[in-house]
């Protein structure tokens, strides 16, 4: 059972260890020129979309709106 939590634990560090390298070398295109892929643009929308719902909901449309 220790060999499967230090396989486990050495994984996890792996991940990290490659997000990180990822962040710290700037690997990772974030121009806005560069248009996002399918997944990307999957998660980015489908994220915005439930946060701003779940923001949103306490907040009442006023009954006019005006100029100021």
């Amino acid at each position: 059972m220790a060999r499967f939590w230090t396989g486990f634990a050495v994984g996890i560090l792996a991940v990290a260890a490659a997000g990180a390298t990822v962040v710290f070398t700037g690997a990772y295109n974030v121009a806005a020129s560069v248009p996002h892929s399918a997944i990307e643009t999957f998660v980015f929308s489908t994220t915005m979309r439930h946060s701003v719902q779940r923001r949103a909901s306490g907040i009442a449309v006023p009954a006019t709106i005006t100029e100021d």
